[in-house]
């Protein structure tokens, strides 16, 4: 693979608030409205529920346990081929937070383990944020690269967060690097909801979806509108 690794700190995170907020730059379009909850079957005319691949699990899927996580991880996770969500060739997890403050946190990113036949310490891009709108059109970004992973496999960021509204974390590897053991570090003030995954089953869409994303009402249709955008992110940055 001829790629330069001159930047490759280990870490991207990219946070995305999902409540409703006034656009701090010009917009970036979403991938698309949501579609209706149904559709009517060309054959019967019989209303048909539409659907999401996309739903919320509990956390990252757990590593192997032959492999030791430091303490203080918030999010201990493993990245390989087949993780669920990746383009092209990149495999990446992303979580749904909510702050439980106004102010600035500390995210720290750790690679405890990477495929020893890519570089050591995997690879990554900086942490960045992006604010939304509801309907899933980020706007801004935000945030101090305070430490890259080029050297030590460990990245840091500061991202300034309000009180109530919601955020996607991601981080990111080349699928070459995998399999790849991680840790995130996060403060109290970030609540974890859940990791954005595939469902075996495709997800119904309720009639209304509203309210914050979490376990209970993981807002299938905004999750299916998350995921492309991600992916456009992270292929092209």
């Amino acid at each position: 693979m001829k790629r330069s690794y001159r930047c490759v700190p280990v870490l991207l995170v990219l946070l995305a608030q999902v409540t409703a907020c006034q656009p701090e730059s010009e917009p970036i379009p979403a991938p698309g409205p949501a579609p209706d909850d149904t559709t009517p079957d060309s054959s019967t005319g019989t209303p048909q529920t539409q659907t999401s691949p996309f739903s919320l699990t509990s956390s990252a899927r757990a590593p192997d346990t032959r492999t030791p996580v430091p303490e203080g991880c918030a999010l201990s996770g493993l990245l390989t081929t087949d993780s669920a969500l990746g383009i092209l060739d990149f495999r990446y997890d992303a979580f749904v937070l909510t702050a439980q403050e106004t102010g600035t946190v500390v995210i720290q990113g750790d690679v405890i383990s990477a495929n020893p036949n890519g570089y050591r310490y995997g690879y990554g891009y900086p942490l960045s944020m992006a604010s939304v709108e509801d309907g899933v059109t980020f706007t801004a970004y935000g945030g101090s690269y305070l430490e890259d992973a080029l050297e030590t496999g460990t990245a840091i960021i500061d991202y300034p967060i309000e009180a109530g509204r919601q955020y996607v974390l991601v981080y990111k590897t080349f699928g070459s690097f995998t399999p790849q053991t991680y840790c995130l570090t996060l403060p109290s003030t970030l609540k974890v909801e859940g990791r954005i995954d595939t469902s075996p089953v495709p997800v119904p869409i309720p009639t209304k979806s509203e309210g914050p994303i979490t376990l209970e009402n993981p807002r299938p249709d905004v999750l299916g509108r998350i995921v492309p955008w991600l992916n456009g992110h992270v292929a092209g940055n």
